[in-house]
C-alpha cells in the first residue's frame, strides 16, 4: 500500500482488536485524526461496532453475523470478540478501501459499494459469454499501459493472456485474470480515487504483488503473503 493507504494503517480495526501503528506516509510522519486516535483507544478497551453498524455491513455482503463470527462461547452463542480469517479480511477492507477512497465526486464509500449483496464481487471464473478483446486505438500506447499493469502486480504477461497454438500471444483471447483485470480497472480504479484526492491505480493496492489481502490459516493465525 502507498499513499493515504498507508496512513489507514493508524485506524483501528472495525471488528475486533486492530492495530495502532502509525507507518509513514510520502516519506513523512503522519499524525492520526482525532477521530481515528478515537477508533484506536476504544479498540484499546476491547469495544466494537453497535449492533446497526455490523448490520449495515453484512447487509452489504449478505452474510449473516456468523460468515465472520466463526468462534463459539462455551454456551454456543458466538463469540465476537475472537479473531478469525474474515475478520481480518473486513478489517483490511475497512481500513484500506473504505477509510482510503471515495467516489470521483467525492462521496464516502461504504462496503455496499461493491460488494451490493454478495460476499464476492470479483468473479473467480471465467465467464462462459466472457467476450474477445476489441483492440483500440494506438497499440504502442496500451502496450505500455499494459506494461505498468503487470509491473503493478509483478508480473510477466503470460499472467493474464493466452497463447495460441502457434506459442505466441493471442491477446484476443478471454482468460480469468483478463476478465478480472478489467472489472478492477471499470469498477474500481475508474469509478473511486484516494481520499486525499491522489489519482488511484493498480499499484497503489498490488505493489508489486498479484494479492494484497491478507491470507490467515483457518486458526486466525499465520499470516501468508499474496503471491
Amino acid at each position: 500500500m502507498t499513499g493515504y493507504l498507508r496512513k489507514g494503517l493508524t485506524v483501528a480495526a472495525i471488528l475486533a482488536a486492530a492495530t495502532s501503528s502509525t507507518p509513514a506516509l510520502m516519506g513523512g510522519q503522519t499524525p492520526p485524526s482525532p477521530e481515528e486516535a478515537a477508533m484506536a483507544a476504544a479498540d484499546e478497551k476491547g469495544r466494537i461496532l453497535s449492533p446497526k453498524d455490523m448490520k449495515q455491513i453484512s447487509d452489504a455482503i449478505g452474510a449473516r453475523c456468523t460468515h465472520c463470527h466463526v468462534a463459539k462461547k462455551p454456551d454456543g452463542k458466538p463469540d465476537y470478540k475472537a479473531p478469525s480469517p474474515l475478520k481480518e479480511t473486513a478489517k483490511y477492507m475497512k481500513i484500506h478501501f473504505v477509510d482510503g477512497l471515495v467516489t470521483r465526486d467525492g462521496k464516502p464509500l461504504t462496503c455496499a459499494n461493491c460488494h451490493a449483496g454478495k460476499t464476492r464481487f470479483l468473479p473467480h471464473e471465467l465467464l462462459p459469454d466472457a467476450p474477445k478483446s476489441s483492440v483500440k486505438g494506438d497499440r504502442m500506447e496500451l502496450m505500455k499501459k499494459m506494461n505498468v499493469i503487470a509491473k503493478s502486480l509483478g508480473v510477466k504477461c503470460d499472467f493474464c493472456h493466452a497463447k495460441g497454438p502457434d506459442g505466441k500471444f493471442a491477446y484476443e483471447l478471454p482468460t480469468a485474470h483478463k476478465q478480472i483485470a478489467k472489472v478492477m480497472m471499470t469498477e474500481i480504479v475508474d469509478k473511486y480515487k484516494l481520499k486525499d484526492g491522489g489519482e488511484l491505480t493498480c499499484a497503489t493496492c498490488h505493489a508489486g504483488k498479484t494479492e494484497f489481502l491478507p491470507h490467515h490459516t483457518a486458526e486466525g493465525g499465520g499470516e501468508k503473503t499474496g503471491k
